[in-house]
Formats: structure tokens, C-alpha cells, sequence
């Protein structure tokens, strides 16, 4: 059976009772809390970038506000939560208020300045304002909803600022050779440090789509956009997400300059000593993370990607050796079956026999 469709509570309050309602709660939000993220954060316990009915009720009923009555509270609610009634996604109705929906209506001063998004006489509302552009649906890629996409944008950019303070240094620590540039895997093992289980994979690299736009180096501008923005599908890349994920080529070793055979020796003792001064803990964290990378492809292969390798031993901290440097060091442990593969073009690493050899110091030599 179908759920009977929902009516606008606004059909039984007066405007002056809802600019009221706001102007109080907004007040009174403001004067506890300094923020409305603090405000938000304070009853989003779970950091989904969510909040359901019941937690804003215990929010509003935390103010010690004069009786609002509760058809007041409702058009309140239906005014920030317009994907759950907007949004044909989403088949349940629930009602989940985004971070980015409560802002748009406490942080602004004259509520009647927003747009009229449901009509006053209840019904659907005006489902076109949410609808998505033909570039908005063709950046998501497939089993990925807008919804989920934004979620997700809100949750990694609060876990980046509490953990880096600045969009800056959260740069800058990706960015360990201090080149001004990362690439993709880099960005993706940086995103796997933020316990983000709550979110789905596919999700994850679908916002990554959208900071790496021209599938090449990722500048600190692009980096910057995506996380400065307060509506990600506002910002989706012209490229349709089907084509970006059939033309992505791997990354490849290939794409360096050459070293010579005494540099590579020196970057590879350099690792060898970052791997093995602490009783090989790194060298067991580097085989975990590398472990990790292989069952999130749903399987265990045993290999790890160039891209995968060398973002997990850019970790180490290893201060001030280039990119270039690092390829090398992946390249020699490169495994090239003889046997066909699904993917011949993706050159991979056997990481156990690359992290046993690493903390033995024994570069392996050349064929």
C-alpha cells in the first residue's frame, strides 16, 4: 500500500506565526550555541550530517522557548526539509534535515525571503526546484544519489576542518612532496583516514570525481572548490561520470622521469629506515593499509594498484623525496603475470612480497 501523500502544514498557520517561530528559535540558537554548526552538532551525536524529527524537537524543546504550537514547529520543518518532500529520490518520506537545510533557514534574518518551495495549500510543492540538471545526473555515477552525494560532501568537509582546522593544512598534509599538486590516489588514502564507514564507497569516489575534474594532477584550487561550496551538485563536473570511469586511466610509473640506479638505492634504504625504527610497526601498518586497499575491491588479489602502493608509502612521511623517486621504488616490485588478466593495462603490486623485501633492505634487482 501506498503512504498517503503528505499535506503542507503551512495551509493551518498564519505567516506572522512561522516569522515568529523563527525569529525566536533563531535568536535563541544564536545566543546559546555562537553557531549554527555548534547548534547542529550538538544534537547530530552520530556526525551524518543529519538530523531526524525527533533530535530537532529535542533541540527546540532544549531552548525553553514559549509555547510553539506544534502545526507551527511542522511548517517550520517542511520549509528546511525539502529533499525528503522535493526530492523524487527518496521513496520514504522520512524526515531527515541536512546540515545545509537548517542553515538555509535559521541563518537567514527574513524568512520571507526564501523561495515559496511548497505551495500554501499543501500537495507535492514545487518539485522542479529540486529537480537535477541533465550535467547534475550524468556526474553521479551509477547507485549514487544526489542525496547521498551531499551528504557525504558535508561529512568529509566537517571531519577535514576538525581534524586539519584549515582546507589549507589539509592540503598541505596530503601534499608531502610540497609539489603544490597530489593526485587522485593521494586524495582517496587521505579520505580513508577519516572513518567514513558510515558512507558507501562508490559515494566516496564519486565526490573525488568532482575535485578531480580533468583526471590529471589535483591543484589546491580544485581541491578548494569542492569543499568551499555549499551545494556540491551545484558544481558537477561537465564530464558524465560513465565516461570519466571508463576513460580513467591507472596511474602508471611510466608517466616519471627516469632516476638513476644510485638515487633509487638511496630512496629505497630511505624507506627501509622509516619502515624498520620502530621495531617494523610501520612496515606492519604500510602491509594493513595495503591489505585494506585489496578487500575494498571485494575480493582478496593479493595486489595493490601503482596509485594504492605509492599513496600508502607516501604515509611514511617521508620528507622531501619526489614523486619520481617513490615510482621508482613501486616499479621494481611491479608483478606482470604471464597468465592474461582481467585488466592487462593496470600494472599492480604483489604488496606482501614488497613490504617483506623493503624491511629486509634488499632491493629487489633488476630483470
Amino acid at each position: 500500500m501506498l503512504p498517503a501523500p503528505r499535506t503542507s502544514a503551512r495551509a493551518s498557520v498564519g505567516a506572522n506565526e512561522i516569522k515568529y517561530a523563527h525569529a525566536i528559535i533563531r535568536e535563541r540558537l544564536l545566543d546559546r550555541y555562537q553557531n549554527l554548526s555548534a547548534a547542529f552538532r550538538t544534537v547530530d551525536a552520530d556526525s551524518s550530517g543529519y538530523i531526524s524529527r525527533d533530535e530537532l524537537d529535542a533541540l527546540v524543546a532544549s531552548l525553553h522557548l514559549p509555547r510553539l504550537r506544534k502545526e507551527v514547529i511542522d511548517a517550520l520543518v517542511e520549509m528546511m526539509d525539502v529533499e525528503d518532500n522535493c526530492d523524487a529520490e527518496e521513496e520514504d518520506g522520512d524526515t531527515d534535515i541536512q546540515f545545509r537545510e537548517f542553515v538555509r533557514v535559521f541563518g537567514c534574518d527574513d524568512l520571507t525571503a526564501l523561495p515559496q518551495l511548497h505551495s500554501s495549500a499543501g500537495g507535492a510543492g514545487n518539485k522542479a526546484s529540486y529537480d537535477l540538471t541533465p550535467r547534475q545526473k550524468a556526474a553521479l555515477r551509477p547507485g549514487v544519489r544526489a542525496l547521498e552525494l551531499r551528504r557525504a560532501h558535508t561529512i568529509i568537509k566537517e571531519k577535514l576542518l576538525t581534524k586539519f582546522k584549515t582546507l589549507g593544512s589539509a592540503f598541505r598534509f596530503i601534499d608531502n612532496d610540497h609539489t603544490g599538486a597530489v593526485e587522485r590516489a593521494e586524495i582517496e588514502e587521505a579520505l580513508s583516514h577519516l572513518n567514513l564507514g558510515m558512507l558507501k564507497p562508490a559515494v566516496v569516489l564519486n565526490l573525488i570525481d568532482f575535485i578531480d575534474v580533468d583526471g590529471g594532477d589535483i591543484s589546491f584550487s580544485e581541491f578548494a572548490n569542492v569543499f568551499t561550496a555549499d551545494d556540491i551538485m551545484a558544481i558537477a563536473p561537465d564530464t558524465p561520470a560513465s565516461t570519466r570511469m571508463r576513460t580513467a586511466a591507472p596511474a602508471s610509473t611510466s608517466r616519471y622521469p627516469p632516476v638513476s640506479e644510485q638515487e633509487l638505492t638511496e630512496a629505497f634504504q630511505t624507506i627501509h629506515e622509516c619502515l624498520t625504527k620502530r621495531g617494523n610497526a610501520d612496515a606492519d601498518r604500510v602491509r594493513r593499509l595495503m591489505r585494506r586497499s585489496d578487500e575494498a575491491k571485494g575480493y582478496v588479489s593479493k595486489k595493490v594498484s601503482v596509485a594504492d602502493a605509492m599513496g600508502v608509502l607516501s604515509t611514511l612521511g617521508l620528507k622531501g623525496m619526489r614523486k619520481p623517486l617513490l615510482a621508482a621504488v613501486v616499479q621494481r616490485f611491479i608483478d606482470k603475470p604471464s597468465a592474461p588478466i582481467v585488466d592487462d593495462k593496470k600494472e599492480t603490486v604483489l604488496y606482501d612480497a614488497m613490504c617483506d623485501c623493503m624491511t629486509e633492505g634488499c632491493l629487489p634487482p633488476l630483470p
